[in-house]
């Protein structure tokens, strides 16, 4: 695909999205914009390339939501035995096992 990609070229579409038009580099890197960065990476600064037939799409890495899995915790145990911490601590290593 002999296509030429003018470097800098830039859309602006309805509100909310806007298109550049940049050159790929010999070992694949793509430069994103430095607001566009700013606006949509996190510190992390990873994102997920998807490919869709020809196209390819760029989006941010979403964050997992770790607190989800904090102060919850599952288990067949009657309620009474949460009011000892010693015998909950058997009770718990008891049904690990």
């Amino acid at each position: 695909m002999g296509t030429h990609i003018n470097m800098g070229f830039r859309y602006k579409m309805g509100t909310n999205m806007e298109m550049e038009t940049k050159k790929v580099d010999t070992q694949g890197r793509v430069s994103l914009p430095p607001e566009w960065r700013r606006e949509a990476l996190d510190e992390n600064r990873e994102v997920i390339i998807q490919r869709e037939g020809d196209t390819l799409i760029i989006k941010p890495k979403p964050r997992p939501n770790l607190t989800a899995h904090f102060d919850s915790i599952t288990v067949d145990i009657p309620p009474e035995t949460f009011q000892d911490p010693h015998i909950l601590r058997k009770t718990l290593y008891e049904t690990r096992g």
